[in-house]
């Protein structure tokens, strides 16, 4: 997390936790996605259901990212408002 560091005076804590986990969140969910393509193996019909689940998980992993990084920029405002 040095990457926020730099952010530490400029953000609000409110908005750096809200961003901080939507990033974990959705590298969790890249990472599950992996495992799923890893454990599914050489691409057989036997298959194909495994690889539409990592599909979909690698498209929340974007929601989730996109969410967070909105939901941070909003809170931000929102407190910057307030003050």
């Amino acid at each position: 997390m040095h990457f926020f560091s730099r952010f530490s005076c400029a953000m609000q804590p409110l908005s750096r936790y809200i961003l901080t986990r939507g990033i974990f969140l959705s590298c969790a969910l890249l990472v599950s996605a992996l495992l799923m393509m890893v454990w599914a193996g050489a691409h057989t019909p036997d298959t194909r259901m495994l690889y539409e689940y990592a599909d979909y998980t690698v498209t929340m992993a974007m929601a989730v990212m996109g969410a967070g990084l909105f939901g941070a920029l909003a809170m931000e405002d929102m407190i910057r408002r307030a003050t």
